[in-house]
């Protein structure tokens, strides 16, 4: 249990295009930089544009995700996330990523 599935979502830059997702198996003890650095390469993001958020199952749907800009927060995720994968028997548990960037633009036009 030293890894933990990510889920990385693709063309998210593109408006009304269709997004697909990508599975990274990441180590629980990654660290930010390197975490930050593989996500923004998967989704070909600019490192200095970026703002990721994350969910669970766990998370309703229509909460907004928890914000992921910090080394504190990655813990936070990767301990949370670690949590589940003790309790879940056979569901395969996903760190949901999403882009914060996209998603506040969105945000912006349904308001």
């Amino acid at each position: 249990m030293a890894n933990i599935n990510v889920s990385v979502p693709l063309n998210t830059q593109v408006v009304g295009g269709t997004v697909s997702r990508v599975t990274l198996c990441l180590a629980l003890d990654i660290s930010f930089e390197d975490f930050f650095s593989r996500v923004c390469a998967c989704m070909d993001l600019d490192p200095l544009e970026a703002s990721f958020g994350y969910k669970f199952h766990t998370d309703r749907v229509r909460d907004p995700p928890h914000q992921l800009s910090n080394k504190e927060e990655l813990r936070g995720a990767m301990s949370h996330g670690a949590d589940l994968m003790k309790c879940a028997q056979s569901r395969v548990i996903y760190l949901e990523i999403h882009n914060l960037v996209c998603c506040l633009y969105l945000w912006s036009k349904m308001v």
